[in-house]
């Protein structure tokens, strides 16, 4: 395994980047579930335009970056490069570094940065606040969205009830019914309202 790591080291230092070049890192502090990370062709996990079944395949740990500038250290060349999720300048070093030339991977790519979610210091956040930094409360509105709706199915059907129950109440209909009755008592105190105030 370590013959391997050392290796892979190996050939990372012997490839050589140049200022504009797009390339892909892994030492962007992201969570491993965060949306801004592709795999090796540049495409997301959760879309993109992929079209074989390599293009689609995993891990998915890289984020787009473009170099800015190359600096030469004691051992090797290191980079600064401009992280395309935060848009902020972060150093590289070639062992970290993917290249990617497919400009059809670019582009998904820098699709997958610019999501509303960003990670920053190992945390998932959001560039501005959007869907992708909220969407620990979607189970929330999801839940209220669907109690309002089934408040306003219950409040219709109540109406309707209440509507019929007046509707039969003022037409007489079972198990309502309307009768006047006329009794000595109340004709004399119809004749007495009758007298005092007409």
């Amino acid at each position: 395994a370590a013959i391997r790591k050392n290796h892979r080291m190996t050939a990372y230092r012997r490839i050589e980047y140049n200022v504009g070049n797009y390339v892909l890192i892994s030492n962007h502090n992201c969570e491993e579930n965060t949306i801004n990370l592709v795999n090796r062709y540049g495409f997301p996990e959760w879309g993109g335009r992929a079209t074989t079944s390599e293009e689609r395949r995993g891990p998915y740990f890289y984020l787009l970056a473009q170099v800015m500038s190359v600096h030469f250290g004691e051992d090797a060349r290191y980079y600064t490069v401009q992280r395309e999720d935060t848009m902020e300048d972060q150093r590289a070093d070639a062992q970290y570094m993917e290249p990617i030339t497919d400009p059809v991977g670019i582009e998904a790519a820098k699709l997958a940065a610019r999501k509303r979610e960003t990670c920053e210091n190992g945390i998932s956040g959001s560039a501005a606040m959007g869907e992708g930094s909220l969407k620990w409360l979607r189970p929330c509105t999801d839940a209220l969205s669907n109690g309002m709706k089934q408040f306003r199915e219950w409040g219709k059907r109540l109406i309707q009830k209440i509507k019929v129950q007046m509707g039969s109440c003022l037409n007489g209909n079972r198990p309502y019914g309307i009768s006047i009755r006329l009794t000595g008592v109340n004709f004399f105190v119809i004749c007495s309202i009758w007298y005092l105030y007409i």
